[in-house]
């Protein structure tokens, strides 16, 4: 009797450990769905806007035809607008300083899901790809972009290459309200 109990105690806490490891799994799915729902590339270009908006005083609240045809510029002088650009310089320069690769829309084939559900964009292994801003036409220039796999191919919530994306929104509307 007692060697049925001990192989019965066995499987048991193989079926328990079992079940643990997938509850946990389940949890860490449930997280990055939320974080993908506060931090996605549209709340992103929100806070950009937004944090232009709170902060107008600062020089990446830039009136160049590009940034106020984008929604990033927020004022009163659009009547004398920059000839050339303040904020994609500084943004950029924060990328880079914040460790994130960005790259213009690529030309191969390659592509990953993004945004979940809502498309496909293709991939060139960056955290940002700017889909419109191939150099054809400066209007567009960070004005459409997505997340590209070194993003969307994390497991956890705690993984660095979120991290860093969650200090660019802090950046962008320094503040708790920065995904609202």
């Amino acid at each position: 009797m007692s060697r049925q109990i001990s192989r019965l105690s066995t499987v048991c806490k193989v079926l328990f450990n079992a079940e643990v490891i997938a509850l946990r799994n389940e949890n860490e799915e449930l997280r990055l769905i939320l974080f993908w729902m506060k931090y996605s590339a549209k709340k992103l270009r929100s806070a950009i806007e937004r944090g232009n908006k709170k902060m107008s005083g600062i020089p990446r609240n830039c009136n160049c035809a590009t940034c106020s045809e984008a929604d990033r510029y927020w004022g009163e002088d659009e009547d004398n607008p920059n000839e050339i650009c303040a904020w994609r310089p500084l943004f950029e320069a924060k990328l880079v300083e914040l460790g994130i690769g960005f790259c213009n829309k690529p030309q191969s084939e390659a592509r990953i899901r993004c945004e979940p559900d809502i498309y496909v964009v293709p991939d060139c292994d960056t955290h940002i790809v700017n889909l419109l801003g191939d150099g054809q036409c400066h209007f567009y220039n960070w004005f459409d972009f997505a997340y590209g796999s070194k993003l969307y191919e994390v497991t956890t919530v705690n993984d660095p290459e979120l991290q860093k994306l969650v200090a660019l929104f802090e950046w962008l509307v320094p503040s708790d309200e920065s995904t609202d």
